[in-house]
């Protein structure tokens, strides 16, 4: 029989237990909600989470939620911690790794209620990605840096668009309009796909369409090349998911729209154009000339991760010396880095990520209902247009890039599914 003082020590732990809970909860609100907009932000809130799991897992809860995430994300996080890396690049970007396993974990404590948790926080996130899509404009068109202007930066960010000088890149609150872009381009495609395949009700699925196309245009107005590429590629592959007559639409209102934009937009024109102009590439083609070299001469095995922006540099001065500065780091392809860092481990893990989540998604939307389904198409879709920014720059190294793929691959992930799983031990 219990003693009373037994029964008093039981109602304490589970009293701690419901308010870890609902902390680690805050903390996932936190970390949507501050993802479009700062990285402090975005590392405290997942940071009280993960905290609060682990308090959970210490008082004897079950808190890991096993899913398709684990495999991939925890591959890269073995590539960086058990091969040989720099450590300041790692200990920097390895919890971005965790991230995805961390949301889901927490979303996960409640199974009942964890795919209505996943839509709140897409819809947390939408609201707060608001603020950067609408700065873009004035960015746009004023190079406007509102952080500057309120003195919580002391320079000035206003980088104007690469061969059309009359306006400004869209940064938002990052520090260059590439992070921006990335790091709206994933949750969108997982909102996106919400927003057609859901089942929303009409006035939630009106908000959720006007959001995205402000998001989306704030990616535009990033005029980062590769992040037009990738949403092109996105629109495609949710347009696929209603059928071939809705993929031939897609594809010609995509062809209409970019016609349009190439001829009366100068900017965009000029910057499709140099897409395909080696004299307005040569820098991209002398540094991959220059991780060629370091490949040759550590096949298979790798520098270690992170060691490209020092180890590279005698190759950077012997091979292509005329490269700028500032892009004499990674090799601007995530497979390539992968390869020159991390030998044939680290690319194979870099490639299964994209390949375990993919056939994942394609595999649940079969017999998923709306809103599974929704989420498997937005799911699938960040992974293409991610995968399309991958070829020209070093996702891997960008916490505001890999945060946001996290979130987003973990609300897809839990919104796939209608049940909780059932624990390892059957238990």
């Amino acid at each position: 029989m219990s003693t009373p003082l037994a029964l008093e020590a039981a109602s304490a732990r589970d009293r701690a237990a419901r308010w870890l809970e609902t902390i680690a909860r805050g903390g996932l609100y936190v970390h949507a909600a501050f993802l479009p907009l700062s990285i402090a932000g975005m590392q405290l809130g997942l940071v009280v989470a993960a905290l609060c799991l682990l308090g959970l897992a210490l008082a004897g809860r079950r808190v890991w939620y096993r899913s398709e995430l684990d495999l991939p994300f925890l591959a890269l996080l073995g590539a960086v911690l058990f091969w040989p890396w720099d450590a300041p690049i790692g200990l920097r970007l390895y919890r971005t790794f965790l991230a995805p396993i961390v949301i889901a974990s927490v979303l996960g404590l409640r199974p009942a209620t964890m795919r209505r948790e996943a839509l709140r926080l897409l819809a947390v996130w939408a609201g707060f990605a608001l603020l950067p899509s609408l700065l873009a404009w004035a960015q746009f068109f004023w190079g406007v840096d509102l952080l500057h202007a309120l003195g919580m930066r002391a320079e000035p960010i206003r980088p104007s668009v690469p061969l059309y000088r009359e306006r400004f890149a869209a940064t938002g609150f990052f520090t260059w309009y590439i992070r921006l872009a990335h790091n709206l381009t994933t949750p969108l495609c997982v909102l996106a796909g919400v927003a057609i395949y859901g089942g929303l009700e009409r006035r939630r699925r009106a908000l959720a369409f006007a959001a995205a196309a402000l998001v989306a245009a704030a990616v535009f107005l990033t005029f980062t090349r590769t992040a037009w590429f990738g949403l092109a590629l996105a629109a495609l592959i949710l347009a696929a998911f209603g059928g071939w007559r809705r993929l031939w639409r897609a594809g010609a209102v995509l062809a209409v729209v970019g016609a349009l934009l190439l001829a009366v937009q100068p900017g965009f024109r000029n910057r499709v154009l140099s897409t395909l102009s080696g004299q307005r590439n040569q820098d991209r083609v002398g540094i991959w000339q220059t991780c060629a070299a370091v490949a040759r001469d550590h096949a298979g095995v790798g520098i270690g991760y992170g060691n490209m922006p020092t180890v590279g540099q005698p190759y950077f001065d012997r091979i292509s010396p005329r490269t700028q500065p500032r892009f004499r780091a990674w090799c601007h392809n995530t497979f390539f880095t992968a390869w020159v860092e991390g030998g044939v481990v680290y690319l194979a893990a870099a490639v299964l990520l994209w390949l375990w989540l993919g056939l994942a998604f394609v595999r649940r939307a079969r017999g998923a209902d709306a809103l599974g389904r929704a989420a498997c198409a937005g799911g699938l879709a960040a992974l293409g247009a991610l995968g399309v920014n991958a070829l020209a720059h070093d996702v891997f190294y960008a916490s505001e890039t890999m945060y946001a793929l996290g979130f987003a691959m973990a609300l897809a992930v839990v919104m796939t599914r209608s049940t909780a799983p059932r624990p390892a031990d059957g238990s």
